[in-house]
């Protein structure tokens, strides 16, 4: 099978649970004799070539850069949206046009999709090719907690807000 796994960041290094799981899905993946192409967000902060990356996970891969920092303008100017500041910030052009294109180019027999953020994008150009998505969070979950125990009140109110729109889009973005 043929398989291509989309990440918001790379699995190498392993510097985190959500990175490890990754590897080990893709080690496994690999492991089981499937052809897989790994496709991962290359950001400031989780940076890697796409040379160590596939040595390292023994599968092709292939980084997009993309600017994913968050900001107080930036933040702001999502008080005047719906949706959440964290899936606006992991949705770009790019990526859609890097999947198209790897999709035109390779066949595929399923996507994978390691984590809410993406999921969109992939489920927007998939087109008939299943895709699976492997949640690592409940987003919403995570955000509520921040807020309930955040001591400052206006981060509480954000945090919260956030929450309220990332439970929101999970239900929007995930085909129930």
């Amino acid at each position: 099978m043929r398989i291509l796994v989309i990440a918001k960041k790379p699995p190498y290094p392993a510097r985190d649970g959500e990175a490890i799981a990754i590897r080990q899905m893709i080690g496994g993946l690999r492991d089981a004799g499937n052809s897989v192409h790994l496709l991962y967000l290359n950001t400031e902060k989780h940076h890697a070539s796409e040379a160590d990356v596939a040595a390292s996970l023994q599968v092709s891969a292939q980084a997009i850069p993309l600017n994913t920092r968050a900001t107080i303008p930036g933040a702001f100017s999502n008080l005047f949206s719906r949706d959440p500041y964290h899936a606006r910030r992991f949705s770009a052009a790019i990526i859609r046009e890097t999947l198209q294109q790897y999709l035109v180019s390779h066949p595929t027999d399923l996507i994978q999709c390691e984590g809410l953020y993406l999921l969109a994008d992939a489920l927007a150009v998939a087109g008939h090719i299943p895709v699976i998505y492997r949640s690592h969070n409940v987003e919403a979950d995570i955000w509520s907690d921040l807020a309930r125990n955040s001591r400052n009140p206006l981060k509480k109110w954000y945090y919260g807000l956030q929450a309220k729109r990332l439970e929101s889009y999970e239900k929007q973005v995930l085909p129930l």
